[in-house]
């Protein structure tokens, strides 16, 4: 996953900066917004995903607001999809392949280290942990990841 939508990403950010940049239809960008929001969010919830299996599956980083964002974002980016009329003339400008195959080969290479090597990243999960897994307002810190997390160890059986 996260070398397909990392290289689709890469694929449709020229598309991306075109609706940016210039005056385009409305369809037009209601589609490739759509896209590069669906590809953001499955990127952003693989690489997530990855990270959560490697540092032994803690359960904060299931309820942690990083994780619910990039479902946001993906949610976002299928309704833009779902939104957008379905009008063929408008496509993306041409991909430049060189990007992609640099991009595919960074992820594959990425890949591999982390098959082979198996990197400890538990210090890296604590260090976020400590930044995201509690939700911090004008009162101080809140209970409620806390009772979550609490209510997830308990699903599976954990103290």
């Amino acid at each position: 996953m996260i070398v397909f939508a990392g290289g689709a990403i890469v694929a449709w950010f020229p598309a991306f900066r075109t609706i940016i940049r210039e005056n385009s239809p409305v369809a037009a960008q209601q589609s490739i917004l759509g896209t590069v929001f669906l590809l953001f969010g499955i990127f952003g919830s693989a690489i997530w995903l990855l990270m959560w299996r490697m540092s032994g599956f803690p359960p904060w980083m299931v309820l942690s607001d990083v994780n619910g964002f990039f479902l946001w974002v993906l949610t976002c980016g299928s309704a833009f999809l779902m939104a957008a009329p379905r009008v063929s003339p408008h496509v993306p400008p041409r991909t430049n392949w060189r990007r992609i195959w640099i991009a595919a080969a960074l992820s594959f290479g990425l890949g591999y280290f982390i098959v082979h090597e198996r990197p400890n990243i538990a210090p890296l999960v604590e260090w976020l942990r400590l930044r995201v897994s509690d939700v911090v307002g004008p009162a101080g810190r809140s209970e409620m990841p806390k009772l979550l997390e609490q209510t997830a160890r308990a699903s599976i059986g954990e103290p």
